[in-house]
């Protein structure tokens, strides 16, 4: 049975792996305009709130926030994440829909395939992979993250909620499990098994796009970002992003009305037309840039 922090991993995992495993080869778009800290002030708001673009997860050395972020969320108080990973039902819903039976990976991949992926988790990983073939293959693309990204990964999200409960402020989230793992299994099972075995058989070009992901981030603008999604189809885009920032925006106005709230979403929920600074800005939000590029302690 997996512990309570390695399955908050593999729940901020998931999406870095769907988003590198979809990504493809696409080219970044330039960087545009864009920010991964923004003020947002306006009517009936009494004091700003704060949006800020995470990458999930992040090799040790990366995982600091910045002097203009720290400020941003010492000024809050409230935090929101997609989800809130503190809430023990959240624990406890992810764990029942991960370990829930599916339908067989022997059963979804040949023959010669299961044996190269078995032969790598064995390998690699040190992990039997017999004993994950009845969960979800995006499951098995998480656990692939760690090895991409050359570290023992930790998570901004985290280092924030441990943050908040040392100021002892409530942490929330925008959206509940449940959902958030219903856009995960609207990818087809199939798919997702047959993107498993292509992202072992390519690890180098995996870790490649990885790599370019992570430039895209640090360089500070969350607009590049969109550029990755290449390999993602536009109902995929739809359900993967753009209908789930449309979903939080009466969350997040209900929050700031109440007390200067600290969003921290994946950064490619920020930038592009239907990112979350744009819709902000329709509602009659004015959305400020903050300087990102000055030296993390």
């Amino acid at each position: 049975m997996l512990n309570k922090l390695i399955f908050r991993k593999i729940l901020l995992s998931l999406y870095c792996s769907a988003f590198v495993i979809f990504s493809g080869n696409g080219q970044a778009s330039g960087p545009g305009g864009s920010s991964l800290l923004w003020e947002i002030s306006g009517p009936g708001l009494p004091q700003p709130s704060y949006l800020y673009g995470t990458f999930h997860l992040l090799c040790p050395q990366d995982l600091k926030l910045s002097a203009a972020a720290r400020q941003a969320f010492d000024s809050s108080r409230q935090l929101f994440l997609e989800v809130d990973i503190d809430d023990p039902q959240t624990f406890v819903q992810l764990q029942q829909q991960l370990l829930t039976p599916g339908q067989p990976l022997t059963q979804l991949l040949s023959t010669a395939d299961y044996a190269y992926l078995k032969a790598y988790f064995r390998d690699s990983l040190q992990q039997n992979l017999d004993a994950y073939a009845g969960m979800k293959p995006v499951l098995l693309s998480a656990l692939l993250y760690g090895k991409m990204l050359g570290c023992t990964p930790g998570s901004p999200e985290m280092a924030l909620a441990q943050q908040a409960s040392l100021r002892k402020i409530p942490v929330e989230g925008l959206e509940s499990i449940s959902e958030q793992m219903a856009v995960l299994d609207s990818v087809p099972v199939a798919r997702s098994a047959q993107e498993l075995v292509l992202t072992v058989r390519h690890l180098d070009s995996s870790r490649t796009a990885l790599r370019m992901l992570l430039a895209h981030y640090k360089s500070g603008h969350a607009d590049s970002l969109q550029g990755d999604m290449a390999g993602f189809s536009a109902p995929e885009k739809e359900r993967l992003l753009y209908r789930r920032n449309r979903n939080w925006l009466p969350v997040m106005e209900r929050a700031m009305r109440q007390k200067p709230t600290f969003f921290a979403v994946g950064a490619g929920h920020l930038g592009g037309p239907q990112g979350v600074v744009a819709l902000l800005r329709q509602r009659g939000y004015r959305l400020r840039p903050l300087a990102q590029r000055e030296e993390r302690k």
